[in-house]
């Protein structure tokens, strides 16, 4: 055990569900279901809740054949293809 499990918030649910954030996070993971473009919209509504700040890290996968593009308050920093999916790593430049 890391000792970190009561500094962790899952959430297992569709992204618009997701209340307003009551501060925000250092890491983000986003698996949205593949070939439905909700990465970008995701994205907009986690900004807009307040969870993502300076610096969040956000770990994205998607299907290799969906076209994704950071929006410009993110930097990408790593992306790589496994199979038929892309694992993306940005960090957020608000």
């Amino acid at each position: 055990s890391l000792g970190v499990e009561k500094d962790i918030t899952l959430f297992r649910c569709e992204v618009c569900r997701i209340p307003k954030a009551t501060h925000p996070i250092d890491l983000m993971f986003l698996d949205p279901p593949y070939h439905k473009n909700l990465l970008g919209d995701s994205l907009e509504y986690l900004q807009q809740n307040h969870w993502i700040q300076e610096k969040t890290i956000i770990a994205l996968e998607y299907a290799k054949k969906e076209n994704f593009q950071w929006p410009d308050s993110i930097q990408s920093l790593l992306e790589r293809a496994y199979g038929q999916t892309i694992i993306h790593i940005g960090i957020s430049r608000l």
